[in-house]
């Protein structure tokens, strides 16, 4: 989303879209990620959110991992 708007998400735009009611849920993901220093942020500030170096080579990570590039058997690419 930040790349696309040019500014990270709100907790409550992040509660949205992973469709949870509470945005408690979603605070303590980012509590945990910055004690992993994944990402920073100030606590009063809205879009504060901002990936340090080793959260950007974790997501980076992540998503190669997550790329499906096998095809089904039988289907045709």
């Amino acid at each position: 989303m930040t790349k696309e708007r040019g500014f990270p998400p709100t907790v409550r735009e992040m509660a949205a879209r992973l469709g949870v009611a509470s945005t408690n849920g979603v605070n303590d993901v980012l509590s945990a990620l910055e004690r992993k220093r994944r990402l920073t942020r100030e606590s009063k500030a809205a879009r504060s959110l901002l990936l340090t170096a080793s959260g950007t080579e974790a997501a980076e990570q992540y998503l190669r991992d997550t790329a499906t590039t096998d095809v089904e058997e039988g289907a045709i690419p």
